[in-house]
């Protein structure tokens, strides 16, 4: 395949995987950033790919009779569809998706990784490595999940630490307060 259709077929499968990952960021978010309860929520409700994986497999087939350009290109159509038909949850959901700096740590790398593992797919050549990589991304987004939990414990502690002094200064300024009667201005 030529240079250009190879990047052509990466950036399709770019757009299929970030659409796929807001879906699942948006489940991973109500989930309260628990990738336990993300995984069983997708046994419980059996949450695989079927149509992309189904069109996928069938293009093994046709991969025996067609020429590997038109294989791809029906793979870059098939990317491109399912990334354009897919609803976004930030638009289309009861309760939207957020994107909050927390959500933003942890979906850009989980599409860093999909990159990566799409251009190794792309360098392998064979469909089921595009099947694999189409089911596997729910865990690229626990794996960036987890990669940034040391991050997230940091900014949880700081948020806790602040609210621990502010409530220490509250309780020196109300002893205060009792104690001389006074105006809480004079403490501003």
């Amino acid at each position: 395949m030529s240079f250009l259709l190879n990047m052509l077929l990466l950036l399709a499968f770019l757009a299929f995987a970030a659409k796929r990952l807001l879906i699942y960021l948006h489940a991973l978010q109500q989930d309260d950033y628990n990738s336990e309860r993300l995984f069983a929520w997708i046994r419980r409700h059996q949450v695989v790919d079927r149509k992309l994986s189904a069109g996928l497999l069938g293009l093994i087939v046709l991969s025996l009779i067609l020429p590997g350009v038109f294989v791809a290109v029906l793979m870059i159509s098939g990317f491109s569809a399912t990334a354009y038909l897919d609803s976004d949850p930030r638009t289309r959901s009861k309760k939207k998706l957020v994107l909050t700096a927390r959500a933003k740590r942890i979906y850009f790398p989980a599409l860093g990784i999909a990159l990566l593992l799409g251009l190794i797919a792309l360098f392998e050549g064979h469909i089921v490595s595009w099947i694999l990589l189409v089911q596997g991304i729910p865990l690229m987004l626990v794996l960036s999940n987890k990669l940034n939990e040391p991050f997230e414990k940091k900014v949880q502690k700081k948020f806790y630490d602040e609210a621990v002094a502010k409530r220490i200064r509250e309780e020196i300024l109300s002893i205060h307060l009792k104690k001389k009667r006074r105006d809480p201005k004079d403490f501003a």
